[in-house]
């Protein structure tokens, strides 16, 4: 489904509306001035930032992957067949640990098990 973004940012107000292609309403927002000639550039972007907030928006790690060309993926990849991968408490220990790491961080995991790749556990940044 497209949606449009349209947003209206002044010295005293900012207002943010989402249609959807058929020109509905979907979701609005307002927030203080944005202009940032006139409330300076801190104030415009937390001027902005609260408009969008309203409207319950949460960006999609995928989309946004697609637009900057960067997963900020973290792969781990466990040279071992899956039995063991999802049977061994030190590789279940080790998988915790970096989820631990990235539990509040936008970063994604992904998971690989494999007997080719060698004899240690890899995990290395995917851009």
């Amino acid at each position: 489904m497209a949606l449009f973004v349209a947003l209206d940012s002044g010295g005293t107000k900012t207002l943010c509306l989402v249609v959807d292609g058929e020109g509905r309403l979907v979701g609005s927002g307002s927030g203080g001035g944005a202009n940032p000639n006139l409330v300076g550039e801190v104030t415009a972007r937390e001027s902005v930032r609260r408009a969008v907030e309203q409207l319950g928006y949460v960006p999609n790690p995928a989309a946004r992957s697609l637009v900057t060309r960067q997963t900020d993926t973290l792969a781990v990849v466990v040279p071992e067949d899956d039995a063991r991968v999802f049977s061994d408490p030190f590789i279940a220990q080790a998988i915790g640990g970096v989820a631990e790491a990235l539990a509040h961080t936008p970063k994604q995991r992904w998971l690989r098990s494999s007997r080719a790749i060698g004899t240690q556990l890899a995990v290395m940044w995917c851009r």
